[in-house]
């Protein structure tokens, strides 16, 4: 169970940075705009 878990959670956190950096870029090209 253990290692089940903390695969998942390697695989959201995985998730979690693509998303993350999707979100931020747009962000940083509009500042660099402005």
């Amino acid at each position: 169970p253990k290692i089940s878990m903390t695969a998942v959670e390697t695989y959201k956190n995985q998730i979690k940075e693509l998303l993350d950096d999707q979100k931020i870029e747009p962000e940083e090209k509009m500042n660099q705009l402005r």
